[in-house]
């Protein structure tokens, strides 16, 4: 009965809650990730590492990229202003901004699968210079088929953002599952006749079928559903002055993988492959940890702001990040002590060598300690979002790709494509630094405004 009353307390405070969205978050966020695995798996079966399959994944690449962008900014850039218009112009007026959203999504989304399909003859052969005619015609046909999915990928987003901003987190995390399942049951039922376009086609109606699904769940959400408006209001322009600059943050942030492996392929052979097989634990954490601590987080402290409720903001984001340190530092150091058996484990049988392990597991060890510094500025940077500062992001952004390089340079020079992986640590231990430095001199503004 007691304990029973602890829990029921705990999860009334917002420490309480984000601990337990972040750990219901990452549960459904792993479970989505399954899909994706089989898709993998399946694709590889059906096509092993034929033509066929480099010709759908460029093509997919472009989708993909460009919703993940816009995704991640729109929901920092709308939770906030929605849970701020709520409380200060009711439900009615916050409703209406995710109506306009929509609206802009749509035709933004719309625009870019036009725009995206016109330049697709130009921009394939830029991304996929060693493929031969057959195969680039077989990359064009395939982002012509697919294309739809980026404008039906406006749906998911909005009421995705809405969903979470409303704290009702299971059906986003569970969403990005949904698509690879039905891509999986199309290549299974229509890849003997079709091939590799099964694939494409399942593809488009899995984003169809994600369409579906969010919107059942927006319906049953409690609320009547905000259907799209098409126009400019003076909440959806302020809107925009957040998202933008989050999405060049983004776009600038995705460059640094790319240039990481631009630089390693300047060192020895096989350096690319190195830090790519480096990379994937951490990669893995990341990928389920952040999205539970980004998302549980926003939500928490967007309200925490609009109610200027500093004292608790400031205990609520020590105590979480306190464990999110603790707990992240506990697995980089398991993964650092034992990166050789980790190695062995995951890559070492058939031709990855001995030598190969020693190789990645060096670049595993320097490459895992980034994580509780990613995590941890993950949490500052939703901080700034709420406290519509992310042009501070963006500022910090950039300068952190500058840094990238520069410690990238200096330190392969001695470690090799170990040195790209420690680079990566030291930028990330930095920006924490001066994410912590800009949410601490935003507050000081905000509290001592009028």
């Amino acid at each position: 009965m007691a304990k029973s009353a602890i829990v029921k307390a705990l999860g009334a405070t917002p420490l309480g809650r984000i601990a337990g969205a972040t750990l219901l978050v990452g549960t459904l966020t792993a479970i989505a990730r399954s899909t994706t695995v089989a898709r993998e798996i399946v694709a590889a079966s059906a096509f092993g590492t034929a033509e066929v399959l480099d010709a759908y994944l460029i093509a997919y690449a472009v989708p993909v990229f460009l919703l993940g962008a816009v995704s991640g900014s729109l929901q920092s850039a709308f939770i906030p202003k929605y849970i701020a218009l709520g409380k200060k112009q009711g439900a009615e007026a916050a409703d209406r901004l995710l109506a306009s959203t929509l609206g802009a999504l749509l035709l933004g989304l719309g625009g870019v699968t036009l725009a995206l399909v016109a330049a697709a003859r130009y921009v394939l052969p830029l991304m996929a210079l060693n493929f031969d005619a057959d195969n680039l015609a077989l990359a064009r046909d395939l982002l012509y088929l697919m294309a739809p999915a980026i404008f039906l990928g406006a749906v998911p987003i909005a009421y995705s953002a809405w969903l979470n901003a409303r704290e009702r987190f299971r059906v986003p995390a569970l969403l990005p599952g949904v698509g690879p399942l039905v891509a999986v049951l199309g290549l299974l039922i229509y890849g003997p006749t079709y091939g590799i376009r099964a694939l494409a086609g399942g593809t488009v109606a899995g984003a169809a079928a994600e369409v579906a699904v969010v919107v059942l769940a927006a319906r049953m959400a409690g609320r009547q559903l905000p259907w799209p408006r098409f126009g400019v209001t003076a909440d959806l322009i302020a809107l925009g002055r957040e998202f933008w600059p989050l999405l060049f943050g983004t776009l600038l942030f995705s460059s640094t993988t790319l240039v990481d492996q631009v630089m390693a392929a300047a060192l020895a052979p096989g350096s690319v492959a190195a830090l790519g097989f480096g990379s994937r634990v951490t990669a893995l954490v990341i990928a389920i940890a952040g999205v539970g601590v980004a998302t549980s987080v926003l939500p928490a402290f967007s309200r925490l702001v609009a109610d200027r409720d500093w004292p608790v903001l400031g205990r609520t984001l020590v105590q979480y990040g306190a464990i999110v340190v603790v707990l992240s530092a506990a697995i980089s150091a398991a993964v650092a002590l034992f990166t050789v058996p980790v190695t062995e484990l995951l890559f070492e049988r058939g031709n990855f060598t001995g030598a190969d392990t020693a190789r990645v597991a060096q670049v595993q060890g320097y490459f895992v300690l980034q994580l509780p510094f990613f995590l941890i500025s993950l949490v500052l940077v939703r901080l700034l979002s709420a406290l519509t500062s992310n042009r501070i992001v963006f500022a910090i952004t950039a300068f952190n790709s500058v840094l990238n390089v520069v410690f990238n340079y200096v330190l392969m020079q001695s470690m090799g494509v170990a040195g790209i992986a420690l680079s990566t640590t030291l930028v990330h231990l930095l920006s924490t630094l001066l994410f912590a430095a800009a949410a601490a001199a935003r507050i000081r503004t905000l509290k001592s405004a009028v």
